[in-house]
């Protein structure tokens, strides 16, 4: 559980093959289980599969602006005059 929790990413191009993976992790986690009538059955919640397996293709770049400084913004440039012409 700790592995698949901390360790455990897939990607892949197909989306039939990221919801096989998370399939297969459900059901051998599932499997698992221990119930326990004492303790809430015994059966531990199981992690969030979806953020795991992600349907993408890793050999297109991601096409991203540029990234602007935080005094280059035109919002940040324009609380900075309105700051300037107050302390005049």
């Amino acid at each position: 559980m700790y592995l698949i929790q901390n360790s455990i990413f897939g990607i892949d191009i197909q989306p039939i093959a990221t919801q096989i993976a998370k399939l297969r992790f459900f059901i051998s986690l599932a499997i698992e289980q221990q119930p326990n009538p004492k303790e809430n059955s015994g059966i531990q919640p199981l992690p969030n599969l979806e953020t795991r397996f992600l349907c993408a293709n890793t050999l297109l770049s991601l096409n991203q602006p540029p990234q602007l400084g935080l005094a280059q913004t035109p919002a940040v440039q324009h609380l900075q005059s309105q700051l300037a012409s107050n302390h005049e």
